[in-house]
């Protein structure tokens, strides 16, 4: 069975969200960019997080209602590495502040693929790697999946279509709030504070995908493939606004620290 939408979806057609259960806006932080990119599947713009080794590069946007509350959840992105350096954040959410509630992250080391995850009291369900063997300047669909409780093999990861790697988790995701993940980056994240590469599209589901059956924007179905993907998911272009009281909008609050941190 095809997957259907995502329940938080970007593509780099625009900085903002295309659908989402709370506000829309990104904003761009570090030097992060949409620049100009004839290879993305929009043939137009990508988001360039960062270039160099210290690149502090992020796209973020609020978590508040953009997070699914529910145990199951997939989360990942279209990626293009220009060095696959030490400790590159891909797509986090959790917060606030340092208080790694509900947190979720992909990052990416010089030899290894990182999972992170911590439950709804801060403890760690898993921290686990995967020795990758990725290479620059090529298109790769980078997904984690978790069917939310301590079963075997309940978490996934895959790249492009295949499923390179499984975990155990030590603890099920009790979501209690999902409004408690403050943010959603691109780029610099927790534990992943460089951002050598570019960005075009990532996604949160409420559910266990099949990176084999997806929905694409124009109702076909077919593979996270990497390269050779030429569509971008199914998703009916939505703000559900329901945070828009508490931030506005146009509010900062920094999720900082020393490392540069977070603002939305």
């Amino acid at each position: 069975m095809a997957t259907g939408e995502p329940y938080w979806h970007w593509s780099s057609e625009t900085i903002d969200a295309y659908r989402c259960q709370g506000l829309k806006e990104g904003s761009l932080h570090g030097g992060a960019t949409l620049k100009a990119d004839a290879t993305s599947i929009n043939g137009v713009t990508s988001l360039q997080a960062g270039t160099g080794s210290y690149a502090r590069g992020h796209l973020q946007f609020t978590g508040l209602n953009n997070t699914p509350g529910t145990a199951t959840i997939s989360m990942g992105g279209r990626y293009k590495f220009r060095t696959p350096g030490s400790a590159m954040g891909l797509l986090g959410t959790g917060g606030p502040f340092r208080n790694l509630y509900n947190w979720l992250n992909l990052s990416l080391g010089t030899a290894t693929l990182n999972t992170d995850t911590r439950n709804d009291l801060a403890q760690t369900c898993t921290n686990s790697t995967y020795a990758h063997s990725l290479t620059t300047a090529t298109w790769y669909d980078i997904l984690w999946t978790w069917d939310g409780t301590t079963g075997a093999n309940g978490m996934k990861l895959y790249i492009d279509n295949s499923n390179v790697a499984s975990y155990t988790s030590a603890r099920t995701n009790n979501v209690v709030d999902a409004n408690v993940r403050a943010y959603i980056v691109i780029g610099i994240t927790e534990n992943g504070y460089n951002a050598d590469f570019d960005c075009d599209e990532a996604f949160i589901y409420d559910s266990v995908i099949d990176p084999n059956a997806v929905t694409f924007r124009d109702s076909t179905t077919g593979a996270l493939d990497g390269a050779a993907r030429t569509k971008y998911l199914f998703s009916t272009a939505y703000e559900g606004g329901a945070v828009a009281a508490a931030g506005g909008g146009g509010g900062t609050i920094n999720l900082g620290g020393n490392r540069g941190g977070f603002s939305i």
